[in-house]
């Protein structure tokens, strides 16, 4: 029993051994076939474009360039490379018709245009050798769009990094791309890694693009785009400029609106509104911002109205007025207040930001946004004039008389008491003409 025991071990401890010795000889295979001469490992370079929500994207290009830095450790390897070190070419991304684009929308106003570059930019330059490490410094070419106008604004990223590239000799004597690896430069690292924290200087980065950077996929950078990260910010102003006279060209809008019977044409309502710029253009604008006061008839005030960004600003408004923005940001975020009045009922009708029309529950109410009726947050769109970034509040006159009784309401509230005084009085005449009929006597009172 025994003997057959140790047997069954025997062959069972083979078995073991085998298999181990099969995955052994696998994950060579396996490492050989990604990097070598035939699979060599890539590398790109992925592009972060950050712009207000709301703006529509733009055509920008970005390049990147490298610069030779050292080989195996030497900075003048001249007797390897006479003529110095192997050159890359520059890589450049274009939006929007950057390659594998994927879009990513932040609850603070923002959307992130996420882009990889289009081709392994190591590609063939390293197949004459020798074996060693390259190093090379790649970094974002700053103000490479010349186009843009008075009324656009850009930050080029600052980053740098340092590409660290393997190369190796095969069984066939070619050469070839084993690994490269990214380093971050700690003073000059992107802002994507400062958001993330924890990456320190001369920490390593994967290059590798392995993700296949699909518009609405759910690849992260961090496991499926190329880790060499250079983030843009972009953002854009509209508006008329000058005095405001034309509100068709305004940046954004706040016009009031009142109606109902025997309504006062020439009462001020009082209105607070709260202008945020645009997180992604902080810093790099003042922060300030113009506005006019537009008459029924077109004309501006003289006088602007300056509201300061995040800092309360109050107004008022009369019948067929409107507040009018000379320029603003696309994206800034928009809060807008009208405080209450006992005789009116508020409401205001929006044309961005989950554009809608929203009512007051009754009279006299602080009425606006954001609010548990419209939570927001609202940031303004691109483009100017009565079908953009426009709010129409509208105050329905509902008087109050000396009694209690809301004027408006009083024909309705006479028809009411007529219809209850009818109904008295028919059960009144029904219980009497009952009492005569049992033969008792019937008491009413009126």
């Amino acid at each position: 029993m025994n003997n057959k025991r140790n047997s069954l071990l025997k062959l069972m401890t083979s078995i073991v051994l085998v298999a181990v010795l099969c995955l052994g000889v696998a994950f060579p295979a396996l490492a050989a076939d990604k990097y070598s001469e035939g699979y060599p490992a890539e590398a790109a370079i992925t592009k972060i474009l950050k712009i207000p929500t709301g703006t529509e994207i733009p055509n920008l290009t970005f390049d990147f360039v490298f610069t030779a830095v050292d080989f195996d450790g030497d900075p003048n390897p001249t007797l390897l490379f006479p003529n110095g070190m192997p050159s890359i070419n520059p890589v450049s991304i274009t939006y929007p018709a950057g390659q594998g684009v994927k879009t990513v929308t932040e609850s603070n106003g923002e959307t992130q245009y996420v882009a990889i570059g289009s081709e392994d930019f190591i590609g063939s330059t390293f197949v004459n050798g020798p074996e060693g490490v390259y190093r090379y410094l790649v970094e974002e070419v700053a103000d490479t769009n010349s186009n843009l106008t008075d009324k656009e604004g850009i930050v080029y990223s600052t980053a740098k990094y340092y590409i660290d590239i393997y190369v190796e000799k095969d069984d066939n004597g070619d050469y070839f791309v084993r690994f490269v690896n990214g380093v971050i430069i700690g003073t000059d690292k992107d802002e994507w890694y400062e958001d993330k924290k924890g990456y320190e200087d001369g920490d390593k980065l994967n290059p590798d693009p392995d993700g296949d950077g699909e518009i609405g996929g759910n690849d992260t950078i961090e496991d499926d785009f190329s880790q060499l990260v250079f983030t843009n910010r972009y953002w854009k102003t509209t508006g008329g400029g000058g005095t405001g006279e034309d509100p068709d060209y305004s940046a954004l809008t706040i016009k009031k609106i009142v109606t109902g019977n025997n309504a006062p044409q020439n009462y001020p309502f009082d209105f607070q509104i709260i202008v945020t710029t645009p997180e992604i253009a902080v810093g790099h604008v003042t922060g300030q911002y113009k506005a006019f006061i537009v008459d029924a008839f077109g004309q501006a005030s003289t006088n602007p109205i300056i509201f300061d960004s995040t800092l309360p600003g109050t107004f008022q408004l009369k019948d067929g007025e409107s507040l009018v923005f000379v320029d603003l940001e696309v994206g800034a975020k928009v809060e807008v207040m009208e405080f209450a009045d006992g005789d009116f009922r508020p409401a205001y009708e929006r044309t961005f930001a989950n554009a809608g029309e929203y009512i007051a529950p009754g009279r006299g109410e602080d009425w606006g946004f954001p609010s548990n009726d419209d939570a927001g947050p609202h940031f303004t769109e691109e483009g100017t004039g009565a079908n953009f970034n426009e709010v129409i509040y509208t105050n329905t006159f509902r008087p109050t008389a000396p009694t209690g009784i809301i004027v408006d309401e009083l024909p309705y509230i006479i028809l009411i008491g007529a219809a209850a005084a009818g109904l008295v009085l028919f059960i009144a005449l029904k219980m009497r003409k009952k009492g005569e009929i049992e033969g008792e006597p019937v008491e009413q009172e009126f």
